[in-house]
């Protein structure tokens, strides 16, 4: 298949998408096929500004004001089968070397484009995203919390398959286990928009990069475990095949330097429920990449905890990473940060962060970084508010949540009372909580087949 030929499929789907947008309320039988199609969006925006104070290397002392923001479109034909299509606008370059920055280097790309069958006991997708692999880049806290997961154990634009059965274990647990398989990303969606990135050519090789369904994932997420109901974890094993790797596209690596990428991580959060009001959430990640980028015996350990406390419309949060950095089996360097970051959400869904952080790199050339964000959602650098996210929040926010998500649906803000919203809010926990593959997908996808059921 051409990248002229998935530009055009990509093109219809896009059109497709466009035209059933609309929150028609849904007719007929739960299976019955819908047109036009149901279809519910989400928009997000974050602004951050970090600015550098003091640093060792002075030339370091800048500003960067960015934006970051989200589109997604949830589109349903049935109840079981629905399209998830999601842009993204950040700054797609790194800052230049001693220079302030103010809401430049912004591109717009397509980061999912996937078609997905999912009923009470599985889940089936097929199409362009993330494996399903880390918490902590979408849980850690603040500002800058899962920087370092984000940065260094996510993996995006793949192409690949999906499958997500939720398991139930006598009442001792219930479980998601989800396997897949996939390949990186070389059409025209691997680049970006107004500033172009470039595509990602099959030449540069590296992990995934082969053209082929040869890397795959597997991944654990669990809750309700019995007399530890309020814990979540999250257990995963990735291979990413490497058949090559050019960093210049003339000069390759040599062959024997390579080797095949192999990701492990564990993680786990635990809500303390202090009352209605207040929860303690405790989070820790550990990740090990080895053969990092396909080169052999590079390797590192990322280690990433935090503590959260959400007491009415405020958030406080402590988060530390560490990544170490190994080669050839021995420590060689490595980095770390610690920050502080205090939230306060109003009721419209924006929240207002300050905080601090403190960085010190292989070199032990450190930085203070002071730091502000204005937010259209809670979720910090994923832009997507998820399952795991908003069972960790309090009954206030939860509810300040629902509300702002409910407006999008007609049926529910036309219908629906201060104690339904609370009644919509139970039978949301319930519903995450007895679907496993929720928590680590977008909650809006949670509140519309709640809202299908109903139909």
């Amino acid at each position: 298949m051409t990248m002229r030929t998935i530009s055009k499929i990509t093109l219809r789907l896009f059109i497709l998408v466009l035209l059933g947008f609309n929150t028609t309320v849904l007719m007929g039988q739960r299976s019955s096929f819908i047109w036009p199609p149901y279809t519910s969006a989400e928009t997000s925006f974050d602004i951050y500004n970090d600015y550098i104070f003091l640093a060792k290397d002075k030339n370091e002392e800048v500003n960067d004001l960015y934006l970051e923001a989200k589109f997604n479109f949830y589109t349903y034909f049935t109840q079981h089968i629905y399209m998830f299509n999601s842009f993204t606008v950040e700054p797609v370059k790194d800052a230049e070397y001693g220079k302030n920055r103010a809401f430049e280097d912004i591109g717009l790309f397509w980061s999912n484009l996937n078609f997905n069958y999912e009923t009470d006991n599985i889940l089936i997708g097929i199409g362009r995203g993330s494996p399903n692999f880390s918490m902590g880049y979408a849980v850690a806290p603040g500002i800058w919390g899962s920087d370092d997961s984000y940065e260094t154990l996510k993996t995006g634009g793949k192409w690949g398959v999906t499958l997500a059965p939720n398991i139930n274990l006598a009442g001792f647990a219930d479980l998601s286990l989800s396997a897949s398989i996939f390949m990186a990303d070389n059409t025209a969606l691997s680049d970006s928009y107004i500033t172009r990135r470039g595509v990602f050519y099959r030449e540069y090789g590296g992990p995934s990069n082969t053209g082929r369904l040869d890397s795959y994932s597997f991944a654990l997420d669990g809750t309700g475990i019995s007399g530890i109901e309020n814990m979540f974890f999250h257990i995963g094993y990735m291979k990413q095949k490497v058949s090559h790797l050019s960093f210049d596209l003339e000069n390759d690596v040599p062959k024997d330097s390579l080797a095949d990428e192999h990701r492990y991580v564990v993680s786990g959060l635990y809500n303390f429920e202090l009352n209605d009001e207040t929860i303690l959430t405790p989070f820790i990640e550990y990740g090990v990449i080895q053969n990092d980028i396909g080169l052999k015996d590079n390797s590192k350990g990322i280690l990433t905890t935090s503590v959260e406390l959400n007491e009415g419309n405020w958030n406080h949060s402590l988060a530390y990473s560490r990544i170490k950095n190994m080669s050839n089996g021995t420590d060689a360097d490595s980095e770390y940060s610690l920050s502080v970051t205090s939230s306060y959400l109003f009721e419209s869904g924006i929240e207002a962060s300050i905080g601090y952080k403190y960085s010190n790199d292989n070199e032990n050339s450190y930085t203070h970084t002071a730091g502000a964000s204005l937010s259209f959602t809670l979720n910090s650098r994923n832009n997507v508010l998820l399952g795991r996210d908003f069972l960790k929040l309090n009954v206030k926010k939860q509810l300040i949540i629902i509300t702002r998500y409910s407006r999008t649906y007609k049926i529910i803000s036309n219908q629906y009372t201060d104690d339904d919203l609370e009644q919509l809010r139970l039978e949301l926990i319930d519903y995450i909580k007895a679907h496993p593959n929720g928590l680590s997908r977008p909650l809006q996808l949670s509140i519309t087949n709640i809202i299908l059921d109903k139909q």
